[in-house]
């Protein structure tokens, strides 16, 4: 997934189904865990490719009466996260479950935003994009 966005502008995002309206930035970090594998009388040490894990960010203005990223960070459980980074093409997007944590901004002079940080709990998968 070469060309797979991990981060944009305004995308089209829902968090367990309701969508995030305001979502103004959004990233998506892939990591792979590594293993160590110690060889005597080697200098280096060998390491086997682990795990994927992943985890992003959402930022978007305060819903008022709906707070989405703050039901979700207090659902106890891991929420279903779906991504379009271009609002107009859904055939491309990232899916998959998380589990949110959220803090909220801004103040008597700006606009009061929410901003919430998730970790993968289980496979994300990209659609619609070409390798």
């Amino acid at each position: 997934m070469a060309n797979a966005p991990r981060h944009g502008k305004n995308a089209l995002i829902y968090v367990s189904g309701v969508e995030i309206v305001g979502a103004n930035t959004w990233n998506i970090a892939i990591a792979t865990g590594a293993a160590s594998m110690p060889q005597v009388g080697e200098a280096y040490v060998r390491k086997a490719a682990g795990q994927y894990e992943w985890s992003g960010g959402i930022n978007a203005w305060d819903q008022g009466e709906s707070n989405p990223l703050t039901d979700a960070a207090l659902a106890v459980v891991a929420c279903a996260l779906l991504i379009y980074p271009v609002k107009t093409t859904l055939a491309t997007y990232w899916t998959g479950s998380a589990i949110f944590s959220m803090s909220g901004g801004g103040g008597t002079t700006a606009g009061v935003s929410e901003n919430a940080t998730f970790v993968g709990a289980g496979a994300l998968t990209p659609t619609g994009w070409s390798t």
